[in-house]
């Protein structure tokens, strides 16, 4: 990281680690069973610096953590113009992560899987069962976006981390959490 993380970024990081690490042991032994952790911290303490902090150790690895260069990130959000800031923020501040490993999920992509290596920004407009320039096959289109999401968690089983960013929503809201939706 081009910035240093404060003691409680540091703990929240190690944390998430020590949980996918788990998580990741548990899938390898019963794939039936899906994991989900959590980060729950105050409005403007760096919750977007910790998961780019937590991302840049998987791909890249650190003292404590082997590099998982292979991994796929989705991170899905509620808005286009929050997976725009998250993008920028995540750029400026990794040492590690490229430029080219930041996707916006748009029209254009459509392929059967994610790429390795790559993080990956979806919102749930892209997502939802109206989204039919995303989710329908045709002229334009030779793979709908959860057919390409389907096959790479089928590919890579524990290398597929989806990150739902609720920070703008809140997963208790009254027209529904992204988790809900």
């Amino acid at each position: 990281m081009k910035l240093e993380l404060k003691n409680y970024q540091l703990g929240a990081e190690t944390e998430i680690h020590v949980h996918i690490e788990n998580a990741m042991t548990m899938h390898k032994k019963n794939k039936k069973i899906l994991y989900a952790i959590s980060l729950s911290s105050p409005t403007g303490s760096g919750k977007t610096i910790i998961m780019t902090s937590f991302i840049e150790t998987i791909l890249h690895g650190s003292e404590d953590v082997e590099p998982n260069p292979s991994a796929v990130i989705l991170w899905v959000s509620d808005s286009p113009t929050l997976n725009e800031q998250t993008k920028r923020k995540m750029s400026m501040h990794s040492s590690h992560i490229k430029e080219s490993q930041l996707v916006m999920v748009d029209h254009s992509l459509d392929q059967r899987t994610l790429d390795e290596g790559k993080i990956y920004f979806s919102n749930i407009q892209q997502l939802g069962k109206n989204a039919t320039q995303f989710n329908q096959t045709g002229d334009e289109r030779k793979y709908p976006l959860w057919d390409t999401i389907s096959n790479t968690v089928n590919e890579l089983g524990e290398k597929f981390i989806l990150i739902i960013d609720e920070a703008h929503k809140g997963t208790s809201s009254k027209g529904g959490s992204i988790v809900q939706q």
